[in-house]
C-alpha cells in the first residue's frame, strides 16, 4: 500500500498534517494492487472493493524521529485520524466530512500509569515513511520505520499495554498479569462527552460528531480456547474504568476496547478547526485558515519502476520543488488564499524526488487550480486532470481548446473564468522529467466543469471522466451564445454545438 499525506505543521506538536509543503510517502510490498484503480496499467480481480481492502489494513505506526513534537513517542495517520502516543496518554485527532472546519481532538490519560514505561515497535512492516518538508532537504526526515503494533511494558504494575488496529478502527488491549488488580487502570478523557449506551458501548459525543469505544471484549485463555469474562464500562465525569465479573485471578486477563471513528471518515480535504478553544491551549496544535500554508493530495498513480506520482493543490510558496516546470509563482507569497497545483515524482522507495513541479497560471486574475487525479503511461509522461478558475492556466498551442471557459459573445470566443466566473476542467501532459508540458488543454464550454479521474492506454490516450453544468438551451434570449460541452458524433449522449442564453440568465442556462 501506499498512502501520501500533504498536511503537518511545521514546528507544532500535532494537529494538520501539512508543514509547509510536506511530502509524506509510506511504501509497502503490495502497492500496485491498490494504485492500479487510479488509472495506472494493471487491473483489480472483478468482484473486489478497494474501499474495503483498505479498511482492512493494519495501522502504521512510526516511531518520532524528528517528524514530531519530542513528548510524542509514536505516530498513527490514516484517512480521518491522527494518532499521537506519548508517555501515559494518547492524543486521537479525528475528521469529520464534509466541512473543512470540522476537527475534534480527544486526549486519553491514564491515571497513575508510569510514564517511564517503554514503548517498543512490534510487528515490523516492510514499508518505511519519508517526510520531504519544504525545499530544504536538511529538515527531511527519511526512512521512518513502520510497525502494526506498539507496546507499554509495565504501564501499571503488572499490565503492559498494546495498540494496534486497522484503518477503520482502533484496538489497544490491556494485559493484566496473573493475579493483579485491573481496578487500577483508569482513562481520563477529555474532548468529548462521555456516557454508556444500551448496547454497553462508551459514547464518545464531541463537538464534530460522535465516536464511540464497542463494549469491552474481555476474556482469558485456557490453552487454545477463548473464555469470555463479563465486563463494563464505569463512567464518573470524565474517567472510564471498567467493572469486571467473576474470573480465574490465577490467569492472565485481556482487557480488548475497540474505538469506532467511522462516521469521520470520507471528504477530499484535511480538515481542521478555525477556532482553538482557550481552555485547551495546552494541546498545542494549529487550527486551519485561509492564511495557513497547506497541502492536500488528490490522485496518486505508479509506474513500472515503482516510482510514485501525486498530484494535488497548496497555498505553500516553499513546497518542495525539483527540476520543475514551474517554479513557486511570485502571487503566492502576497495572497496565502489561492491554491495552485503540484506534480510530484518520487523514486520508488520514496527517499527523494525525481521531480516535483508547480502547475498554475499566472494568477492575474485571482483564480486558482486543484488538479484531483493522475496516470502515467510507459515512457513515465504525467496525466494530470482537474478543474481550475484561471484563465491563465496554461495551455499549449495548438491543444483542443486553449481559452479557459469558451463561450461565443456574438462571434467572438471570449474567457469565462476568473475568481467570479465558473471554473473549467483541464488535461495536462507533463514530460517524463517534468520539465515542460507535451501537450495542456481547457475541457468544457462556459459553465463549470470538473475532470475528477483520468486513465491513459498503451498508445497514449487520455481518458477522462468528470462533471459539467454546461446546457444546451435553444430558448430565444438576449444573444449571448455559449457554447455547450464538447461531444463527438454519434456519442452515447449527445449535445448540440451551441445553446442560447434566456434573458437575465447570467452565464449559465
Amino acid at each position: 500500500m501506499l498512502g501520501l499525506e500533504i498536511s503537518c505543521q511545521a514546528g507544532v506538536r500535532f494537529g494538520r498534517a501539512v508543514c509547509r509543503g510536506v511530502v509524506f510517502v509510506l511504501s509497502v510490498a503490495f502497492i500496485a494492487n491498490l494504485i492500479a484503480p487510479r488509472g495506472f496499467a494493471g487491473s483489480v480481480p472483478a468482484g473486489r472493493s478497494v474501499a474495503a481492502d483498505f479498511g482492512k489494513l493494519p495501522l502504521s505506526f512510526q516511531p518520532n524521529l524528528g517528524q514530531a513534537d519530542a513528548r510524542v513517542q509514536f505516530v498513527s495517520r490514516g484517512q480521518g485520524y491522527s494518532l499521537y502516543l506519548e508517555p501515559g496518554e494518547a492524543w486521537v485527532r479525528l475528521e469529520s466530512q464534509p466541512s473543512r472546519n470540522n476537527v475534534d481532538m480527544l486526549r486519553m490519560k491514564l491515571v497513575g500509569a508510569d510514564a517511564k514505561a517503554v514503548a517498543v515497535g512490534l510487528e515490523k512492516q516492510a514499508g518505511v515513511v519519508n517526510y520531504l518538508v519544504g525545499n530544504d532537504p536538511k529538515k527531511w526526515h527519511s526512512g521512518i520505520p513502520t510497525y502494526g503494533k506498539v507496546s507499554y511494558t509495565g504501564i501499571y504494575p503488572g499490565i503492559d499495554l498494546v495498540f494496534y488496529g486497522n484503518q477503520r478502527q482502533l484496538e489497544y488491549d490491556f494485559i493484566v498479569g496473573a493475579g493483579v488488580d485491573p481496578g487500577q487502570i483508569a482513562w481520563q478523557i477529555e474532548g468529548a462527552k462521555l456516557g454508556v449506551d444500551a448496547k454497553g458501548d462508551l459514547r464518545l459525543d464531541a463537538p464534530n460528531g460522535p465516536a464511540s469505544f464497542k463494549r469491552p471484549e474481555i476474556y482469558q485463555m485456557d490453552g487454545d480456547r477463548r473464555i469470555a469474562v463479563d465486563g463494563r464500562y464505569v463512567v464518573a465525569g470524565n474517567r472510564v474504568k471498567f467493572a469486571l465479573g467473576k474470573y480465574d485471578h490465577s490467569k492472565p486477563l485481556v482487557i480488548d476496547p475497540i474505538l469506532v471513528y467511522m462516521t469521520y471518515l470520507g471528504g477530499k480535504y484535511n480538515s481542521a478547526n478555525n477556532n482553538q478553544d482557550p481552555a485547551q491551549t495546552n494541546i498545542g496544535f494549529n487550527n486551519w485558515s485561509e492564511n495557513d500554508n497547506n497541502a492536500i493530495s488528490n490522485g496518486i498513480a505508479v509506474d513500472k519502476d515503482g516510482n510514485v506520482y501525486v498530484t494535488g493543490y497548496t497555498n505553500a510558496y516553499d513546497f518542495p520543488e525539483k527540476d520543475p516546470y514551474q517554479s513557486s509563482p511570485s502571487y503566492m507569497k502576497d495572497d496565502s488564499r489561492l491554491f495552485v497545483g503540484f506534480v510530484t515524482k518520487l523514486n520508488a522507495e520514496g527517499t527523494a524526488l525525481v521531480y516535483s513541479t508547480y502547475l498554475a497560471g499566472t494568477g492575474t486574475n485571482g483564480g486558482w487550480t486543484e488538479p484531483y487525479a493522475i496516470a502515467v503511461d510507459a515512457a513515465g509522461s504525467a496525466y494530470i486532470t482537474g478543474t481550475t478558475w484561471d484563465s491563465t492556466f496554461p495551455a499549449t498551442p495548438g491543444a483542443f481548446d486553449t481559452v479557459c471557459g469558451t463561450y461565443n459573445n456574438d462571434g467572438v470566443q471570449q474567457a469565462n473564468c476568473g475568481v467570479d466566473g465558473p471554473e473549467q476542467a483541464f488535461v495536462t501532459k507533463l514530460s517524463p522529467n517534468g520539465e515542460h508540458l507535451e501537450y495542456s488543454t481547457f475541457l468544457g464550454a462556459g459553465d463549470t466543469d470538473q475532470g475528477w479521474g483520468i486513465a491513459v492506454d498503451a498508445k497514449g490516450r487520455a481518458y477522462v471522466a468528470g462533471s459539467t453544468a454546461d446546457g444546451c438551451d435553444t430558448r430565444p434570449g438576449r444573444g449571448v451564445i455559449q457554447q455547450c460541452f464538447p461531444t463527438t458524433e454519434n456519442a452515447f449522449q449527445p449535445g448540440t454545438t451551441t445553446c442560447v442564453l434566456p434573458p437575465n440568465a447570467g452565464n449559465s442556462p
